[in-house]
């Protein structure tokens, strides 16, 4: 695989990362959280479909406007201390609704975790960290 160029990035004006680390409970539940005020975000489960979370973009900052274009989100799993495997639970993120730049224009975004092939709706492993990177332009 190896890296991918996110292009328009350099000496882009307006653009701003967001990290934000969330771990994981049983059927998905988010036991701990970067506060929002430090990230920027704030993740919540939605209680609806498995292993989708809400993604709130608070700001930071002077950056706590509007923002005007979505420009990527990434996530890492890492596991607990020992753990070998990731067993059944999701390993693979995508972004499922786009209501930073699209939609009702809220500053929220939707991301699910899935695992197999094909792809299916599946929890995240409880214990298991996920560290999120938003990217966007304000």
């Amino acid at each position: 695989m190896g890296l991918i160029p996110v292009l328009g990035v350099f000496n882009r004006r307006n653009y701003t990362t967001y990290v934000h680390r969330m771990v994981i409970g049983s059927a998905g539940s988010i036991t701990s959280q970067d506060p929002g005020s430090d990230s920027g975000v704030v993740a919540a489960l939605n209680g609806v479909a498995v292993g989708q979370y809400t993604l709130t973009l608070t700001g930071t900052g002077n950056n706590k406007s509007g923002m005007r274009q979505y420009l990527g989100c990434t996530a890492v799993i890492t596991g607990p201390t020992g753990a070998t495997a990731f067993g059944t639970g999701g390993i693979t993120m995508f972004m499922r609704d786009n209501n930073i730049d699209a939609g009702l224009r809220n500053n929220t975004c939707m991301i699910q975790f899935a695992a197999g092939s094909p792809p299916v709706a599946t929890d995240i492993t409880s214990g298991y960290t996920v560290t999120l990177t938003i990217k966007v332009a304000t």
